[in-house]
């Protein structure tokens, strides 16, 4: 049975989504990306199974601290300052995903409701088991479904750029192939050698 992760993957691809796992962007690291070839849009999915790891680790991620940038002041702010050129520090905000969510299973939901019910931007979307019907002689098999129970509000600043996002997820996608690949070559020298 597949993760919930590449269900999920599986599922998006399947709607015309480029999509992967553990993806790393802006120097974070996504469970689950999508983008769309032609919404230029960016979804991060993140995974929780515990709601320590909900309300505490989550928040701690290096993707939702402040980065401090170093700016120059301009020409004409010189002028006002009346002092030499200096840089100074400024707070950046993080850049976001267009949609956020939080993929959970239901007993999760349940629990947090209430706490997830007061971020602004995240969505919800849970997953369950559902029985498989058997096909072709295999047996019945449990088969991981999802559906959301809360909307996400698409953000409209401060966004990732697609292109980053695309980029890195492409990387990914060929660095993943390349395990599959040097799997199957090491598979095919076993199987000369028995």
């Amino acid at each position: 049975m597949l993760s919930p992760e590449k269900a999920l993957a599986k599922e998006l691809r399947y709607k015309g989504w480029y999509v992967c796992w553990e993806v790393s962007l802006y120097g974070s690291r996504a469970d689950v990306l999508a983008v769309h070839p032609h919404k230029k849009m960016v979804l991060e999915y993140e995974f929780k199974r515990s709601s320590h790891d909900l309300r505490n680790v989550e928040r701690k991620k290096e993707k939702y601290k402040l980065e401090k940038v170093r700016r120059y002041p301009t020409d004409k702010q010189q002028e006002l300052l009346k002092t030499d050129k200096y840089c100074f520090e400024a707070k950046k905000e993080p850049l976001h995903p267009h949609r956020f969510y939080f993929v959970m299973p239901e007993e999760l939901w349940e629990k947090e409701k209430e706490y997830l019910n007061t971020l602004k931007f995240e969505g919800v979307i849970v997953w369950y088991y559902k029985d498989a019907k058997p096909s072709l002689g295999l047996p019945d098999t449990k088969k991981i479904k999802f559906r959301s129970v809360k909307n996400v509000v698409t953000r409209k600043k401060n966004l990732q750029k697609y292109e980053v996002a695309k980029e890195e997820l492409l990387s990914r996608l060929s660095a993943l192939l390349m395990i599959d690949l040097n799997k199957g070559e090491k598979h095919e020298d076993e199987q000369k050698t028995n």
